[in-house]
């Protein structure tokens, strides 16, 4: 389960992402304080996950770990802290079965959530993008191209052709991480009350 939730600490308001790798909830990440007038106002708020394949020589269909983690707040970057940065993904954030239901406003019924409350406000146009897998060239072993350019089917550590294992790229995180840059489908149509691209092809 992911849950992402708002909280308060005094005057100040978060926003929270927990993972229930297995039944122990683990904060992944607390973006905030939010702007002043977050509350009372109609915002555009965007939250991407990018998730990485643990290499597994057993498994066709192995684990994934999350790999990062953003919110946008009106297309802007939100502060979360540096603590993303020191997990173990490999161990620590972990999800071994499908994402298939996506509850807004409150929590699936089927799961636990006390100490969480129901959404009290207004929301609009809520969509959910999961841009698909880039057409390339196959490879020997892979007719359909290589996998470990698709999110979120990219390798966490993969093996290289001369046989070693190093992480698929510097993990960069922080404010410093645009909206063009993870999500630019969703910052071109998020002023628009009809989305002007189309989720299954890509565009």
């Amino acid at each position: 389960v992911l849950r992402w939730y708002l909280r308060s600490s005094g005057k100040q308001v978060y926003a929270v992402l927990m993972i229930y790798p297995t039944g122990t909830r683990r904060t992944i990440k607390t973006w905030g304080p939010l702007h002043q007038h977050f509350l009372g106002f109609w915002h555009h708020i965007t939250f991407t996950v990018r998730f990485g394949r643990i290499f597994s020589t057993t498994s066709s269909g192995p684990a994934v770990a999350i790999t990062q983690a953003f919110m946008f707040l009106n297309g802007v970057p939100q502060e979360g802290g540096t603590s993303f940065l020191n997990f173990n993904l490999e161990s620590d954030l972990v999800i071994k079965s499908g994402l298939t239901h996506v509850y807004v406003g409150g929590p699936n019924p089927a799961v636990g959530a006390s100490g969480f409350s129901f959404f009290t406000g207004y929301m609009d146009n809520i969509r959910v993008w999961w841009p698909p897998c880039p057409h390339n060239l196959p490879i020997e072993g892979y007719p359909d191209g290589d996998p470990t350019k698709c999110n979120p089917y990219g390798f966490l550590y993969p093996i290289l052709m001369d046989g070693t294992r190093v992480p698929a790229s510097g993990i960069l995180d922080g404010t410093d991480v645009t909206m063009e840059m993870v999500a630019k489908p969703v910052m071109n149509a998020m002023w628009m009350d009809e989305p002007t691209w189309n989720a299954d092809q890509g565009d």
